[in-house]
């Protein structure tokens, strides 16, 4: 692992109304060596199933959701993974645990840093994520 945030409890963007808070947090890894985006997706959403992750609606209740954010300077377009995120720069509830976590990342096309980016958004979009005092390895 190259560089993880803290937990963060996020208010639910999108989606059903009356969802719980989530837990968000930003890990930056290294992938296997020779392992493709869609490889590294597939891990992960294999991870998420393991877990008991159930794919119902877009945006629904879940109990794990994992991201690939970004995966160096790739920049990539297909149906089944966009990179970067193509709504990432807009998320407070991204941006704040990432510029935790590398606060020198750069979106490889808009050249924009994600800490600048965080600054645009409203107070009430930050105001949504807050720091919370949970440890990775609480069980």
């Amino acid at each position: 692992m190259a560089a993880r945030s803290a937990l963060y409890r996020t208010v639910p963007v999108g989606g059903p109304a009356g969802q719980r808070a989530y837990l968000n947090a930003v890990i930056g890894l290294r992938p296997p060596e020779g392992m493709d985006p869609g490889g590294l997706l597939a891990a992960l959403l294999a991870i998420e199933r393991a877990q008991g992750r159930q794919r119902r609606e877009r945006w629904g209740p879940r109990t794990l959701d994992l991201d690939l954010l970004a995966l160096g300077d790739v920049v990539l377009d297909t149906p089944a993974l966009r990179l970067p995120h193509p709504r990432m720069m807009g998320r407070a509830f991204v941006l704040v645990p990432l510029c935790e976590a590398a606060p020198r990342w750069t979106h490889p096309v808009s050249g924009e840093r994600a800490c600048d980016a965080l600054r645009r958004l409203d107070d009430a979009a930050r105001g949504g994520v807050q720091r919370t005092r949970l440890h990775w390895d609480a069980r």
